[in-house]
């Protein structure tokens, strides 16, 4: 029995603690999406592993730290090995 490979992902941690009240609901609009509109989260394939925790595909991480970019937040990344 072969083994599963690994593939690259990467746990970005942020913090909304420079947003305000309105601005934070607008952020999870766009992170978990709203109504037919469509979240980064689905689009990208994207967990959220807690708050302010989220674990993208390496493929995928450009996308994630453009968007947190977009909205200032201060990213923390960490490189990790999991099976698909």
């Amino acid at each position: 029995m072969g083994t599963l490979p690994l593939l690259k992902h990467e746990i970005l941690c942020y913090s909304l603690s420079h947003l305000s009240s309105t601005e934070k609901v607008r952020f999870f609009y766009a992170l978990k999406g709203r109504g037919k509109q469509e979240g980064i989260i689905s689009k990208y394939e994207v967990r959220q592993l807690s708050k302010g925790v989220l674990l993208a595909k390496e493929s995928r991480t450009e996308e994630v730290k453009s968007f947190l970019r977009y909205w200032h937040c201060p990213i923390k990344i960490t490189e990790v090995y999991l099976h698909d």
